[in-house]
């Protein structure tokens, strides 16, 4: 028999073990302690509310566009006005700080009068609205202050309706008028694309309900005036404000 300090073939040094112990310790620890966070912030995660939806009231503003020709058979001037109506949408959280939803704006017509001159006289109501559908990014607070307020930024594209129901009466050539009785309206739509930013303040009520006003401008691509197809005829602006307040239900 050998007696030797010695380690045989194949066999580690009691230090080594040891050390080894230690590490594999050290990572089953390290599992352990992320395990315990991670789950921690799962359920905080759980906690808070992941689904929100918005109903509310809009008042919405737009201005008009004046014609750049000196046509006196060009309708003048361009159309403009406010109305209220509706506004909705949905949200889900993606992060602590990031929403993705969609809202839709609805609001009803707003009347304007446009007329022409020179050897076509003729004075048109148009009764207009763009619908705009916007699926938009939220960016938000992390937490309420201490009056359980939350401030929002929003943005993202829109794609927008526009709609309008036109009625032309007609006058004597070179006159100012009278006008005779309004023909049958006649429907005039396109569909364009645009682009939605604004800002929220949510008031919370309780834990699953607050009140939100909200503050949007939307830009829309308009037809151009030198295209001379109806809707380029209406002079619509490109900028619409929209103004709402509404009831949020989290979920």
């Amino acid at each position: 028999m050998i007696d030797s300090d010695e380690p045989m073939y194949g066999e580690k040094p009691d230090g080594e073990i040891l050390m080894t112990k230690i590490t594999w310790a050290r990572s089953i620890a390290g599992f352990m302690v992320a395990a315990v966070l991670d789950g921690t912030a799962n359920a905080t995660a759980q906690d808070e509310s992941r689904i929100a939806i918005y109903v509310g009231g809009v008042y919405s503003v737009q201005g008009s566009i004046a014609p750049t020709t000196q046509d006196p058979g060009y309708p003048r001037p361009g159309i403009g006005g406010s109305t209220f109506g509706v506004v909705a949408g949905a949200a889900i959280a993606l992060s602590p700080i990031v929403d993705l939803g969609f809202e839709l704006s609805d609001p009803a017509r707003f009347e304007a009068l446009q007329t022409t001159s020179g050897f076509l006289v003729s004075e048109i109501d148009n009764q207009h609205r763009d619908l705009i559908v916007s699926p938009l990014v939220h960016l938000h607070q992390r937490q309420r202050n201490s009056q359980g307020l939350r401030f929002e930024g929003v943005a993202g594209p829109s794609v927008i309706w526009e709609n309008t129901l036109q009625r032309t009466a007609y006058g004597p050539a070179g006159s100012n008028g009278p006008y005779g009785p309004f023909f049958p309206a006649r429907e005039i739509t396109r569909t364009t694309v645009g682009l939605t930013g604004g800002v929220n303040v949510d008031f919370a009520v309780n834990h699953h309900l607050s009140v939100v006003p909200q503050a949007r401008l939307h830009w829309i691509s308009r037809e151009e005036v030198p295209n001379g197809t109806f809707s380029a005829l209406l002079g619509l602006d490109s900028f619409v404000f929209r103004a709402a307040i509404g009831i949020r239900a989290s979920f």
